[in-house]
């Protein structure tokens, strides 16, 4: 499979890293002590080591930049364009993977449907079809 790094709308390139920080920890504060997607150290861990790991197909990354897309959505005021970029991204990132089972899958399944709550609850499980 083609490996694209997509520059143009990677959210790692687009935005400062203090803003994705702060998108992070709106995750963090606003959704994942509710539902504890993540071990927040982890996620960090992630956060600072997804600069070395962004041109490789990464389930880090595909992640990461869920969380960053929903960070930014709980955001106030919201950034909508933010966070349209990075799940947008975070997408095309998980499309590179093949096939796409195992628990991150879920857990990506579980951020999607989450970004998507406001929307349409059954708009994630579409992924899995592609």
């Amino acid at each position: 499979m083609e490996n694209t790094d997509h520059s143009s709308f990677n959210p790692f390139f687009v935005y400062d890293n203090s803003v994705l920080k702060r998108y992070m920890l709106n995750f963090l504060t606003h959704v994942n002590h509710l539902f504890y997607f993540f071990r927040e150290d982890d996620l960090e861990n992630n956060f600072l080591a997804a600069s070395t790991i962004l041109s490789e197909p990464s389930q880090t990354v595909t992640e990461l930049c869920l969380v960053l897309a929903i960070g930014a959505k709980v955001h106030r005021p919201a950034n909508l364009e933010a966070s349209s970029l990075c799940h947008t991204y975070g997408i095309v990132r998980m499309q590179q993977f093949e096939p796409r089972e195992g628990i991150w899958v879920i857990r990506a399944m579980a951020l999607l449907s989450f970004y998507h709550m406001d929307e349409d609850l059954g708009f994630a499980s579409h992924y899995l079809s592609k």
